[in-house]
């Protein structure tokens, strides 16, 4: 902003002096030039504007005092603040980067005051003949797209006698953010099971230097975690757009991992901040290195054996918890139980007791068959499951309650065939 003004000034100034009869013709072109120079300058000025409103900011930031205020403000408003579509359901959480919000209402979609999609609030403690499930999960589980009424943990609820099912699915969540949930919300309702509907670790599970090239920082992903181990204990960072504006995060996390170093880049040079068209210049060509980047970046070993051992923390460390409290765990995934890591396989046959694997394709599958009916026949507009397609989920799932015990203790829940209830055997 600063280079517009001074170009402002530099071609007064040569005005002013045309009016010397000497040297009028010199100086009159000269302030035709600068003239030139500054109407340039607003133009490129008024591009980057154009920019930060699309949220394409990744290579504005950190050049100038002014555009860094506008980006913030703006990303902000864009990231699960927006009051125009359903990321105004959510709202930034210091743990787990998101989260739904509590007592929020927008279109089909409400929460309950404990920041679940229900009309109801829950007791901590469910009564002693109530099998309690909690739900943990990306959109599937949220069921993005769908009315209350035609979620499947509404059908579920509704199918079975004596069983609850809380939804703390969130939209975009990977396995990480799901984990921590469980760990700060889900636990303290003493369910009796909980599901999750994935076993891996993804994108979503930390930064992704695709989509800060590809949709810039105006996106969701932004409030994520990042995972890493340290000394074998899981760490965690919550990240927010804040932390984009910080030099040695860049580096670290999103320069580094692409093999690049901003220090030893000629185009990151600070001398092409101070105008807008050296800016200008600076954004193409590092966003053409960035690009270059990421298409050529494949993952090498080190990076896969890492990614592994944090999926594998976070899975141990979700199965020690749900053992300590009694908490039996269903991943209803789309893996087939031999394609999973073979690490995650001894794992899970590990705590077999606290643990069951479902793959929830060939399940769905079944009942699409027997339904005459395909997947793409029960999606939304969303691309996720329409009021039938959450019903055919809520029946397997209910398929799966009813083969088997659950609980521990004097909370041992068993289903009667006969009176199509849960009953507690334990108690």
């Amino acid at each position: 902003m600063s280079s517009i003004a001074i170009l402002l000034v530099l071609a007064i100034i040569p005005w002013l002096l045309s009016k010397q009869k000497d040297s009028w013709r010199f100086f009159r072109h000269l302030s035709v030039v600068f003239l030139n120079l500054f109407v340039i300058e607003i133009v490129v000025y008024g591009f980057f504007l154009f920019q930060i409103h699309k949220g394409d900011v990744f290579f504005l930031i950190d050049n100038q005092k002014g555009l860094d205020y506008l980006i913030k403000h703006k990303i902000v408003s864009m990231t699960h603040l927006s009051q125009s579509r359903h990321n105004a359901f959510y709202q930034v959480d210091n743990e787990l980067g998101y989260t739904v919000g509590r007592d929020k209402m927008y279109e089909i979609y409400a929460s309950s005051n404990q920041g679940l999609r229900s009309r109801k609030d829950y007791s901590l403690m469910p009564r002693e003949d109530i099998l309690r499930i909690a739900a943990f999960g990306d959109s599937f589980v949220f069921c993005d797209g769908e009315p209350l009424p035609q979620t499947w943990e509404y059908y579920l609820e509704n199918m079975v006698e004596n069983l609850e099912v809380m939804n703390f699915g969130v939209s975009g969540y990977g396995l990480g953010q799901s984990y921590l949930r469980y760990l700060k919300d889900g636990l303290r309702y003493h369910p009796d099971i909980v599901l999750f509907n994935y076993v891996r670790t993804g994108p979503r599970d930390g930064l992704s230097a695709d989509e800060v090239v590809n949709n810039g920082l105006g996106t969701s992903s932004l409030y994520r975690v990042y995972f890493w181990i340290h000394e074998d204990i899981l760490k965690s960072k919550n990240v927010t757009p804040s932390d984009f504006f910080k030099k040695d995060f860049r580096d670290q996390f999103v320069y580094e991992p692409l093999g690049l170093s901003m220090d030893q880049s000629v185009w990151a040079s600070r001398i092409f901040s101070v105008s807008n068209v050296g800016l200008f210049v600076k954004q193409i060509a590092l966003k053409r290195i960035f690009q270059k980047a990421v298409s050529t970046k494949k993952q090498d070993d080190l990076e896969k054996k890492r990614d592994r051992a944090i999926n594998f923390k976070i899975l141990q460390n979700l199965l020690k918890t749900a053992k300590a409290n009694k908490m039996i765990v269903i991943f209803f995934c789309g893996d087939e139980f031999f394609n999973l890591p073979a690490e995650t396989q001894l794992l899970l046959r590990r705590y077999s007791d606290w643990a069951v694997y479902i793959n929830s394709n060939k399940v769905l599958a079944e009942l699409f068959a027997f339904n005459n009916t395909t997947r793409e026949n029960l999606l939304n507009s969303t691309g996720h499951f329409n009021g039938n397609g959450n019903f055919l989920y809520a029946q397997a799932v209910a398929g799966i309650l009813m083969r088997r015990a659950w609980g521990d203790g004097d909370r041992r829940f068993e289903f009667d065939v006969k009176k199509k209830i849960f009953i507690n055997k334990g108690k």
